[in-house]
């Protein structure tokens, strides 16, 4: 990403902490937990599709970052706010 807008990857850092108050990192894994959040609720994508969509290379640690982030699993999540 520091490539793409010309500046250092300290820079963008620091940039991105002062900005968001997260990492780069933490800021796209976020949004990637929101996207998935989203499809879980409004589609008819399964756990597995999700995760993949939203680019999380493994269940595991898929259910495990969501779980961290929204107080439960993906597929509670699914269950509960499914339309």
């Amino acid at each position: 990403i520091a490539k793409e807008v010309g500046i250092s990857r300290v820079h963008l850092y620091r940039k991105m902490k002062e900005l968001t108050n997260q990492t780069p990192h933490a800021f796209i894994r976020n949004i990637r937990l929101k996207q998935a959040a989203h499809l879980l609720a409004t589609s008819n994508r399964n756990v597995t599709e999700v995760m993949y969509v939203c680019g999380f290379p493994n269940a595991t640690s898929f259910s495990t970052i969501f779980k961290n982030f929204y107080g439960v699993s993906p597929r509670e999540y699914m269950q509960t706010h499914r339309k």
